[in-house]
């Protein structure tokens, strides 16, 4: 019908119709270069930057970008157009520019021939003071030892102080130098990378066994038995005899050669053999032989009849003897006479033996001339001391054979001798030749000694850089070229060379903001140019950086050692979520002897003092006898003590001797005191009973060989009837044995 609806219009300038038709509204275009959208959409147009430094926006609007200004009065627009400003110039020769910049003009130092300290850039200024140069090192720091630097006049060249250069400590990288095995343990050496020389190692350990080359229940590599007994093969059992060895039954397996008693080969035989069992005889009865004088007998013995076999129940009866034997008295052979062994000779037999019972009868009894059967006695000094050897004696053989022997005297050794000097052409400019000169003796040993004022002048060494200051990417650099002594390190001379300005970015790490990467994590390093711009760069993670820091430090765990066996250390890594470890085998401790026990001297032993070790499950120990007096002499500490005794005094009987019996109380040793006897007090037989009235034995009567005597009751009471007749007669017969009957 053509009615219009709604106004087509963009109010809010998003290029869309307020109403909602597709129709979009003004294009999104900056005509006018003011970096938005000409319709007002509020989109941007550009960057509003000036890479080329011109003051002009890149994009090309009409704003103006950084004035053309020196307000840090560098010589240069503070934008960076390239624009100069001033002059850099010093008209009143003070040293600092007449434009205002900080940098200043010549060199205020006193560096010509003269050396009076007054500024040779004519600012007319007296250095009345010294000036220090940079640090130069004197003495290199190393790992485990200080180094030394000092600071000299930069004019008159006077060393003005030291200080000491920390050690370096140690800088350990690892890697393995032996692989391990399954029999050997390998080996990880650490390294210092500061110095090479410092070294320590660690172990690894040993790796399985395996057997898959010839597969013979071996190890390949070590050899050791892996065997799963798969090929047996079985030997019955043997009986065994007295002279031949039987065996058990057993199963043998073909490829590792061991024996076992079962066929699931659960048990190892240690031995299939039985041994001979020696009573296992065939036996045979030998009659019996008596023995004469001179020969040998038997008794009736038994004897295994089996080949080999040696079983006899045979004894000998040794012969009647020499009852007229002599006895001879061994006497030693010398150099110069015989001797002969100790012996006895039986003149009816005409044999002679070694033995008294004449058991062992022996041919020949002479010891011979033993030319070695020297004596020597009194010892003449030779006076033949040098620095290496003692001083020799000698004695003459005391039995006139002309043997002599020679001795060293302990501790007569004289002092070296040196002579016929040499000088060793080793002066410096710091010290004085040397000359050497050789023991007189031949001992090799020799002397060296300085010649006085043999100094020589210093030796200029390979010039070396110093005081290096690196280009920026807008200002020259500028490095030293010192000259020192190559003997002595004294300054001989200095050239100062200039490094021209590269026009890059010349970035040097600042060691302070350096973090050093670890086991765990990443380290980095601040980067700087000297016109301020920084980067950061990353240092990957190193594998090896393990913080085991001091041993004590480190967490640990193992065991402690003691005087019977080692310990282990386990160090760990102190890197939070690192598990690695270095394991430290400790060594045994010594024994704590401190368990003393004093064991007292008796009549039997000396005493001693026993020192044990009180570590525990330690049976260690050691006795102490002997002490060391004032005079040097070896002495006991405890000697034996005499008896204690006590004395047993024994009474007299009718038969017996009385005695005093001397016994040790400590040790029971006891002896019959030879002055102590009192004699036997004799039987007595006062009522004629035939019975000693003291002891009430007969056995003294029976001894006698009389009747009235006799130890038949029957016939002595006939004769006790018979003396009390003789008593009623008064007749007082007397026995043959001296007793009365009555």
């Amino acid at each position: 019908c053509g009615k219009k609806f709604g106004t087509h219009e963009d109010i809010n300038k998003d290029h869309v119709c307020d109403y909602g038709c597709s129709e979009s509204i003004g294009e999104c275009v900056d005509n006018d270069k003011d970096h938005a959208c000409d319709h007002g959409c509020g989109k941007e147009f550009g960057t509003h930057e000036d890479t080329n430094k011109d003051h002009i926006c890149d994009y090309g609007c009409s704003e103006s970008i950084g004035e053309c200004v020196d307000n840090d009065k560098d010589h240069a627009c503070d934008h960076g157009c390239g624009k100069e400003f001033g002059t850099h110039e010093d008209t009143n020769k003070d040293h600092v520019c007449d434009y205002g910049c900080k940098e200043s003009i010549g060199t205020h130092a006193d560096s010509d021939d003269d050396k009076d300290h007054v500024c040779d850039y004519g600012c007319g200024e007296v250095l009345e003071e010294c000036t220090e140069s940079d640090w130069i090192i004197k003495t290199p720091a190393t790992c485990e030892g200080e180094g030394l630097k000092y600071k000299k006049c930069n004019v008159c060249g006077t060393e003005l102080k030291q200080e000491v250069i920390p050690a370096l400590n140690h800088n350990y990288t690892s890697a393995v130098t032996k692989e391990p095995t399954c029999t050997e343990e390998g080996i990880r050496t650490y390294t210092c990378q500061n110095d090479t020389s410092h070294t320590y190692t660690e172990k690894i350990g040993l790796l399985d066994h395996k057997d898959t080359e010839n597969v013979d229940g071996k190890c390949d590599v070590c050899g050791k038995d892996i065997c799963t007994h798969d090929n047996l093969e079985y030997t019955a059992s043997v009986e065994v005899t007295c002279v031949k060895a039987g065996n058990v039954e057993y199963w043998t397996c073909t490829v590792c050669d061991r024996n076992f008693s079962d066929e699931e080969c659960t048990n190892v035989v240690a031995s299939i053999v039985i041994p001979v069992d020696p009573d296992a005889h065939d036996l045979k009865t030998i009659k019996e032989k008596a023995p004469t004088c001179t020969e040998i007998g038997w008794e009736a013995y038994e004897a295994c009849q089996r080949e080999g076999c040696t079983y006899s129940t045979y004894k000998e009866l040794p012969e009647i003897g020499h009852a007229n034997k002599i006895h001879h008295e061994k006497k030693d052979a010398t150099c110069v006479a015989t001797g002969n062994i100790e012996y006895w000779s039986c003149p009816d037999c005409d044999k002679m033996f070694s033995d008294e019972e004449c058991n062992n009868p022996v041919e020949n009894v002479i010891i011979p001339v033993d030319k070695n059967a020297h004596k020597f006695e009194t010892y003449v000094a030779n006076g033949d001391a040098t620095c290496q050897k003692n001083e020799t004696e000698t004695a003459n053989c005391k039995y006139g054979c002309g043997e002599t022997d020679t001795r060293e005297i302990a501790d007569s050794k004289v002092d070296h001798a040196y002579e016929n000097y040499v000088g060793n052409n080793d002066a410096t400019c710091q010290k004085n030749e040397t000359e050497t000169g050789t023991c007189k003796y031949g001992c090799g040993e020799t002397d060296t000694r300085e010649i006085a004022d043999s100094k020589v002048d210093h030796i200029p060494g390979e010039a070396v850089e110093e005081n290096r200051i690196e280009p920026s990417c807008g200002e020259d650099g500028s490095y030293d070229l010192v000259t020192y002594c190559s003997v002595c390190g004294e300054f001989i001379s200095k050239v100062t060379k200039i490094i021209t300005s590269t026009g890059e970015h010349n970035f040097v790490a600042d060691e302070s903001t350096r973090v050093d990467a670890t086991c765990v994590a990443v380290g980095y390093v601040i980067k700087k140019c000297g016109c301020g711009k920084e980067i950061k760069e990353i240092i990957p993670v190193n594998v090896d950086a393990h913080d085991f820091s001091e041993i004590g430090d480190a967490p640990v765990s193992g065991e402690e050692p003691n005087c019977i066996k080692e310990g282990i250390s386990r160090h760990y890594c102190l890197n939070e979520g690192c598990t690695v470890y270095r394991k430290e085998i400790l060594p045994k401790t010594e024994h704590k002897y401190d368990d003393v026990t004093v064991v007292s001297a008796t009549c039997v032993n000396n005493g001693y003092i026993r020192y044990a070790c009180s570590e525990a499950e330690c049976d260690a120990s050691y006795d102490e006898y002997y002490k060391t007096n004032a005079n040097g002499d070896k002495v006991l500490l405890y000697p034996m003590i005499d008896h204690d005794y006590r004395y047993v005094n024994v009474a007299p009987t009718c038969e017996k001797d009385g005695y005093t019996n001397c016994i040790c109380n400590i040790c029971n040793y006891s002896y019959v005191d030879a002055n102590s006897f009192v004699p036997a007090k004799g039987h007595a037989d006062k009522d004629g009973d035939g019975v000693c009235d003291t002891c009430k034995l007969d056995a003294v009567f029976g001894s006698c060989t009389c009747l009235c005597h006799s130890k038949n009751w029957f016939i002595r009471i006939i004769y006790i009837i018979v003396r009390f007749i003789w008593k009623l007669l008064k007749i007082s017969p007397v026995c043959n044995c001296g007793v009365a009957h009555y």
